[in-house]
């Protein structure tokens, strides 16, 4: 049985919103999985949801509740907090929008046809960020080393172009239902400014 610090089982046993920050290797995982779990037990009027942002506290939750596998069944939830925006906000708000169930892909790296040959070289549809207002935008800071002099100084045309082009092919697999991470999020954000769609999720996750 995991032996927790005096900090760690602070964490643990407030029965408040609590925020805390530690350096790697403190802890932190253990310590939050045992917190949902006591959670499960304290509190059998509610479903608990341990979201992460990566896969580590999730794996950690599943396995050691590998004997009681049904408190990782509804109410509850365990997942990545995409995984949680996936299946509880948009994908009911798209396919109540479009009709049809979205179709979820980490990135765009994972498709074909999402690359273009530009007059400075290949250009790939995860270096634009989306936004469903003002279209697409070339992000220069996450273009790799060697294409940041080429492809970060393209003159504006051919930028236009590029983005143009970007926008399209992001537009086409939109209404294909394939949506990738940032464009997810982007589409929550989008839902939950419409007041009366944001009520009826809020009902659904509760």
């Amino acid at each position: 049985m995991t032996q927790f610090d005096t900090s760690q089982q602070a964490l643990i046993d407030s029965p408040d919103s609590i925020w805390v920050e530690a350096c790697p290797g403190a802890g932190k995982t253990q310590a939050i999985v045992e917190r949902f779990i006591t959670r499960l037990h304290s509190d059998s009027r509610r479903g608990v949801a341990l979201l992460s942002f990566t896969n580590a506290a999730v794996d950690e939750a599943r396995a050691r509740c590998r004997e009681r596998p049904e408190l990782l069944r509804a109410p509850n939830f365990v997942g990545t907090i995409d995984s949680f925006i996936n299946r509880f906000i948009v994908r009911p708000a798209f396919t109540n929008e479009k009709g049809k169930s979205p179709i979820f892909v980490d990135t765009w790296e994972t498709l074909a046809g999402t690359t273009f040959k530009s007059p400075k070289g290949l250009m790939r549809l995860g270096w634009f960020r989306f936004d469903f207002k003002t279209g697409a935008r070339l992000d220069v800071k996450i273009l790799p080393q060697d294409s940041q002099h080429a492809i970060g100084k393209l003159p504006d045309h051919q930028l236009r172009n590029a983005e143009r082009w970007a926008e399209r092919r992001w537009a086409r697999l939109l209404e294909s239902g394939v949506l990738d991470a940032a464009t997810s999020r982007s589409y929550m954000a989008q839902c939950l400014e419409n007041l009366e769609l944001r009520g009826k999720l809020g009902c659904l996750l509760r």
